[in-house]
């Protein structure tokens, strides 16, 4: 699944998710495009760097820029969440209930 589908509800309003597990992964994901690179980068520096002092550096920057990433990824969850992004039992149904009407005898 290349792009995440958002989804809307019967308005067309705010964009929500399914369900907080799908939230938490989109964030994750989000964090993780921009963050992976330079992580990987203190991955690789730590393990071939043969001096103890730039293996140090790069554990402490990585391990930094890790809990920078964790704590990013918690405040977008929040911030989605509490302003009402994820749907509710009900609204989930009604969504999932008209997605399969919709794709009804295209299979």
């Amino acid at each position: 699944m290349r792009e995440w589908l958002y989804k809307k509800d019967e308005k067309g309003g705010p964009r929500r998710f399914l369900s907080h597990r799908e939230l938490a992964a989109w964030d994750a994901l989000k964090v993780g495009r921009f963050a992976g690179p330079p992580l990987g980068l203190c991955v690789v520096a730590t393990i071939f760097d043969p001096q103890e002092l730039g293996r140090l550096a790069f554990l402490s920057l990585g391990l930094m820029l890790l809990a920078f990433c964790v704590a990013v990824v918690a405040v977008m969850y929040l911030y989605v969440a509490l302003s009402g992004g994820v749907m509710g039992p009900e609204e989930r149904l009604r969504y999932r209930e008209r997605l399969r009407e919709s794709r009804r005898g295209r299979w």
